[in-house]
């Protein structure tokens, strides 16, 4: 079986509002990740109820104070399971993590408070202050997100990860 090696893919913050599809392929393996951005919004339907639908942020106004869910979807299109998965998302600027809505079935969620330089836990992050004291970061402090699958994709498995963050 040939292993597919590290995939990190850094979803750019100049995306904020567009979706967009990103191939990763080594051997057999092929992972094929595409981006999604969406706020929830309560619109009427054919029968005039008030329902919650999802709609591309793009297509959305959107005003401070708005949350909107970042998503990123994978399927396996190869032959062989993809291994050694991760999955690296900046927190657009402007935009403060809801570190709460952070998911990812069967991953190892690590962030980074340092503009992807360095990760840990959430329990693990610490700001020093200028006198030297540490204290836990504020959600505002989150650069960016990171999953580490734990398991392999098998062939035409999918899912996906993501995180909300607000409007500033």
């Amino acid at each position: 079986m040939m292993r597919t090696q590290v995939m990190t893919l850094a979803v750019a913050a100049l995306m904020l509002f567009t979706g967009f599809p990103a191939h990763a392929q080594e051997g057999k393996g092929a992972l094929v990740l595409e981006s999604f951005n969406e706020v929830e919004m309560v619109v009427e339907n054919e029968k005039g109820e008030k329902v919650v639908k999802r709609v591309d942020a793009a297509k959305a106004r959107i005003l401070p104070g708005d949350e909107i869910l970042y998503s990123v979807r994978f399927r396996n299109t190869g032959t062989e399971p993809a291994t050694d998965i991760v999955i690296t998302n900046p927190v657009p600027e402007h935009m403060i993590l809801k570190p709460v809505t952070i998911h990812g079935e069967g991953t190892e969620v690590t962030l980074s408070i340092d503009s992807g330089k360095n990760f840990g836990r959430q329990d693990e992050l610490f700001v020093v202050e200028e006198d030297g004291t540490k204290r836990p970061p504020k959600p505002e402090e989150y650069t960016h997100v990171r999953w580490t699958f734990s398991k392999e994709i098998m062939p035409e498995e999918q899912g996906s990860v993501g995180f909300s963050a607000i409007v500033e």
